[in-house]
């Protein structure tokens, strides 16, 4: 259809749009990168053309954190990779680093990401704690288990009362993300017996820049009597019993201990302090 008003107006063909689909590969990469590695994924079945922008290196090395090359260097590029000019491997990269742990600084810690965020994780052995008296009134003794992450662990004999440090640089972290820290313990069969687990409730500190950020009141293994107690309650002890988990027929209790780390200074070049227990009596 030819446009009126004289003057020699250029022609405008009808019914001619641009569809977002339309727009260059660059262009919907630079767009799908600024949302999260979940949204990219859902974004990557809307079309073809999508699906070529939410799969590109181009996305998944914003999702990557800077130093991922010294957790885990690319892998030789697959065949279809060597097809499309190589830019499809990252996500490839991103969704191994999620996938399975991998040890650093010689196998004395664990890194992987957190799938939908991309947010670096860590998991420390218990050789990596500061554990008091380890020569004099506590004894320790050091054990492989099938279930744990390192060659060895803690396997705690006989205290009177026990604290537990545990340090991260926070330069570490993720930049504005929260964080969570987790005590992975097991407990002995019911019959050997363990007292100070349920009564008093510990405490846990978490301290970043040499002040404390969470402090918290738990309970490592509450009796139901208890959980129907703070059942409802506001009270930090039942935000806690949400994180506890039982494994029925092992002859083990296997807990996990949550403190949520609001806010961290990672522009600090010092350590994050975190999980001191207090008035831990067991055997």
């Amino acid at each position: 259809m030819a446009s009126g008003g004289g003057g020699g107006g250029e022609a405008v063909e009808e019914g001619t749009t641009t569809r977002v689909g339309d727009l260059p590969e660059a262009c919907l990469a630079d767009v799908i990168a600024l949302t999260s590695p979940r949204d990219a994924c859902r974004l990557a079945a809307v079309s073809p053309s999508f699906r070529a922008a939410a799969e590109s290196d181009a996305v998944w090395d914003r999702f990557l954190p800077p130093d991922y090359r010294a957790i885990a260097p690319l892998p030789p590029p697959p065949a279809t990779a060597a097809a499309s000019g190589g830019k499809r491997m990252k996500k490839g990269v991103y969704l191994g680093l999620c996938d399975k742990p991998v040890p650093v600084d010689d196998g004395s810690m664990m890194v992987w990401l957190e799938k939908e965020s991309g947010a670096k994780c860590f998991a420390l052995p218990a050789r990596k704690l500061s554990l008091p008296w380890e020569d004099g009134e506590f004894s320790w003794r050091w054990t492989p288990h099938p279930l744990s992450r390192f060659e060895e662990v803690a396997q705690l004999v006989d205290c009177t009362c026990l604290d537990i440090y545990g340090r991260l640089p926070a330069a570490a972290l993720t930049p504005a993300t929260p964080y969570a820290a987790y005590l992975v313990f097991g407990t002995a069969a019911a019959a050997e017996g363990h007292r100070g687990l349920s009564f008093p409730d510990q405490e846990t500190t978490v301290s970043a820049a040499g002040r404390v950020v969470a402090r918290h009141a738990v309970c490592l293994a509450p009796t139901y009597a208890e959980a129907r107690k703070f059942r409802g309650s506001a009270s930090p002890v039942a935000a806690m019993l949400g994180t506890m988990m039982h494994t029925l027929g092992l002859n083990t209790i296997k807990a996990e201990l949550q403190v949520i780390i609001c806010e961290v200074d990672t522009d600090d070049s010092g350590n994050i302090n975190f999980l001191k227990f207090l008035d831990l009596i067991t055997r």
